[in-house]
């Protein structure tokens, strides 16, 4: 209640079919930003439809078609490798997309920008803030090459996440002892058992 959606009529077998999907915004939003998601979602409607006229897989779900990557890659990559994709995609990528509902062919930039962006303000699985850029890049990374499976396959054929923007690293400026502190620190703790 009180928020804006689209909604997609689609007839299968004479019966009709409604796919209502959140746009993220409120009622109170402006005009120009529903009506550019509107635009969005009704040219990547168009597109997969025109692409997908024969393939029925850009029906998977998103969540479900990490996990074929999943499979995919076990057995081209160490254990240890896939055993932390494994890690990443099941606390953070498949319950998102999960809950989102989204099938292969309707994840888009925005859709992904959205999720990026949560993730890097409130993605911790302890709730204590957001995920680092590395946490963010290795999510990028298991989406983008979930994607480029997806291309392989004839499900799709671009892959939004490489138009993602992430956060920058923080460079930290590192300080360092003089010698004179050194030499201070050392006197300070030279009658102490760890000197």
């Amino acid at each position: 209640k009180g928020k804006l959606y689209t909604v997609i009529y689609e007839y299968e077998n004479g019966k009709r079919r409604e796919k209502w999907k959140s746009t993220g915004l409120d009622a109170k939003s402006s005009k120009s930003k529903a009506k550019a998601i509107l635009q969005e979602r009704i040219w990547q409607y168009e597109q997969n439809k025109k692409f997908n006229s024969h393939n029925t897989d850009s029906y998977t779900l998103f969540a479900d078609y990490v996990t074929v990557w999943l499979d995919y890659i076990k057995n081209k990559v160490d254990i240890s490798t896939y055993e932390g994709y494994v890690s990443i995609a099941k606390n953070h990528i498949i319950p998102y997309f999960k809950n989102d509902g989204s099938s292969v062919s309707e994840i888009t930039r925005r859709k992904l920008q959205e999720f990026f962006d949560t993730k890097s303000q409130k993605g911790r699985t302890d709730g204590k803030g957001g995920l680092s850029v590395r946490s963010l890049q290795l999510l990028k990374n298991i989406i983008h090459q979930t994607l480029i499976l997806c291309i392989k396959d004839e499900i799709i054929n671009t892959n939004p996440c490489t138009l993602i923007d992430l956060p920058r690293y923080e460079h930290r400026e590192q300080n360092f002892y003089t010698a004179d502190e050194l030499k201070m620190l050392l006197n300070a703790i030279s009658d102490e058992f760890i000197y």
